[in-house]
């Protein structure tokens, strides 16, 4: 082979290895990005047309375990559970709360509520809460939980002891000094959550809430029968739904 053709064969692997260098990287940028528009496509249809949506109500019906009751009617459908947009926590709950924020009920004489519940969903878990404040500390909440309370589709009567309940992961975080168990003296919500992590809705009946008494007296607190103002010892409550969620 001659001195001039050897020449030209060392230029053309140069210009091939120098093709295969820029090609190589250019194809796969190029597929990234076909990849990218393709995804945030498939993204931005999904959102387009399953937008989120959070309600949470309430009514009276006049079906219930004895004549009327509360219906509480959820639906939590969040938006497509990608990283940067889904909410950690989500949640609709139905409380019972002080109207006045500066009062708190007294439960220190109950040791625990009944009631009855059921659902339209089969083994639906939910929470039984009780929320304890302190209003000299910038009003600071702690959150207390039963959160072993399975509702089915049949009416059960179900019984919540308070000293079952257990601080709540994030009360533990954000306020370590609160008490291992609620202080029934300064109670200032309790009632029904349910938690997700994924698309849900339901409905749920309750009735007959009852406090029991430490001697085993019980106290009707609400059989959602009439229209009178609910209170407690003087204190009055207002029964309210919603929903919330942490991102």
């Amino acid at each position: 082979m001659s001195e001039k053709e050897n020449d030209d064969l060392n230029k053309g692997k140069k210009v091939r290895k120098w093709l295969a260098e820029f090609i190589k990287p250019f194809l796969a940028t190029l597929a990234a990005l076909i990849l990218a528009g393709y995804i945030a496509t498939i993204i931005s249809s999904s959102i387009m047309t399953s937008p989120p949506t959070y309600s949470s109500s309430d009514s009276i019906d006049t079906y219930g375990a004895l004549n009327s009751s509360i219906r509480w009617d959820y639906r939590l459908h969040p938006p497509p559970k990608l990283y940067f947009i889904f909410p950690k926590d989500i949640w609709a709950y139905f409380d019972f709360d002080v109207k006045n924020i500066e009062n708190s009920f007294n439960l220190s004489d109950y040791k625990g509520i009944s009631f009855y519940i059921k659902g339209n969903q089969e083994d639906q878990l939910m929470e039984f809460n009780v929320f304890t404040h302190n209003v000299t500390l910038n009003h600071e909440v702690y959150q207390y939980t039963n959160n072993h309370l399975i509702v089915r589709t049949n009416w059960r009567h179900e019984t919540i002891y308070f000293n079952d309940l257990v601080r709540t992961p994030w009360t533990t975080e954000w306020y370590p000094g609160s008490s291992e168990k609620p202080d029934l003296n300064s109670v200032f919500a309790f009632g029904f959550a349910v938690k997700t992590d994924h698309a849900t809705q339901n409905q749920i009946w309750i009735d007959e809430i009852y406090l029991i008494k430490n001697n085993d007296e019980r106290l009707l607190l609400m059989n959602f029968d009439g229209n009178k103002e609910p209170g407690l010892n003087g204190v009055l409550g207002q029964w309210h739904s919603g929903w919330g969620y942490r991102s």
